[in-house]
């Protein structure tokens, strides 16, 4: 019947679900009578079909995703394009991260809500694997990890739409602009609060060269007690 002939059916009436539910399906500011966002505004109608992950249809469509929300977001547009994820984008890069990497498409929610921080912070960690791994072990990391998000989140950091390397001049995080964005949340934070690494790991010696000597230091001393006394 129609489930056969259109197999994918379920996971449509999932999305639309979603969709009800999210900020785009609530009525306007400035026009109550229509939505936010329908459907039409991000699909096309008449072009509208599934493009399979890791095809060429679905990674060109991917670099089309940022101008579709900016559309309606332009500033977040504009953040977007001066970012790092932005700048590899343009140069029509598909793996670069994009709107609906970090919100969910048919489920977009308001960032002030809880949901919507942890959503954001595990996409992050979908692609920056080892930062994640390293941001985990971090009290804010482990708060985090327990379902809270009242800690830093990694946007609050590194900031989200104009997300910059870290030795851009712009970065929040850069070392002219790290203590500032600490005092965001730490009022008392001193300069000492620069120095802090918190995506150090104990096996990236060009990176980290700090933590990976004093590591193999105490493991050297480690070994050398017990052999002594053996």
């Amino acid at each position: 019947g129609r489930e056969q002939s259109r197999p994918d059916l379920g996971l449509v009436v999932a999305q639309a679900e979603r969709y009800k539910q999210s900020v785009h399906s609530k009525p306007n500011g400035d026009d109550p009578t229509r939505a936010n966002a329908s459907c039409t505004s991000c699909h096309d109608p008449h072009a509208l079909k599934r493009l399979p992950a890791g095809s060429a249809d679905r990674a060109a469509w991917r670099l089309t995703v940022p101008k579709t929300c900016g559309g309606c977001h332009e500033d977040q547009l504009e953040d977007y394009t001066g970012s790092v994820h932005g700048q590899i984008n343009a140069k029509g890069d598909a793996k670069a991260a994009i709107c609906a990497d970090c919100h969910n498409p048919h489920g977009v929610d308001r960032m002030s809500n809880q949901s919507a921080k942890l959503h954001t912070t595990q996409a992050c960690m979908g692609c920056h694997t080892e930062r994640g791994k390293s941001y985990t072990d971090t009290y804010h990391g482990q708060i985090t990890s327990l379902g809270f998000a009242y800690t830093a989140q990694c946007y609050n950091c590194h900031d989200n739409h104009a997300v910059k390397r870290v030795s851009d001049p712009k970065s929040k995080v850069h070392l002219d602009n790290r203590l500032q964005t600490c005092q965001k949340c730490h009022k008392e934070a001193t300069a000492g609060f620069v120095s802090y690494q918190p995506h150090a790991t104990s096996h990236d010696l060009p990176r980290y060269p700090q933590v990976w000597l004093s590591t193999k230091f105490m493991a050297g001393l480690l070994l050398g007690t017990f052999a002594f006394f053996w």
